[in-house]
């Protein structure tokens, strides 16, 4: 499975973009819908399709397409 891929995915349909918009590069601070709601509706879509659950206090910290595979590939590798 391609996370970083699926990831970028997520983030188009849930923040409403083409799906070019949204690249391995993409952060909060480049795409102009990823705010705060943003970020919620990405975190809760991720959490679904992945099957994981990301603690509360990291939430913040995720803001990025990298950031957000990175710790999604860790989660997989400590089931």
């Amino acid at each position: 499975m391609d996370v970083i891929k699926e990831v970028c995915v997520t983030i188009a349909e849930e923040l409403e973009l083409p799906p070019e918009r949204v690249t391995a590069e993409s952060d909060s601070s480049n795409l102009e819908k990823w705010d705060s709601l943003g970020q919620l509706q990405i975190i809760m879509a991720l959490e679904s399709k992945f099957k994981i659950k990301f603690r509360t206090l990291e939430i913040s910290e995720l803001r990025s397409v990298r950031k957000l595979s990175q710790r999604i590939e860790e989660l997989y590798d400590h089931r």
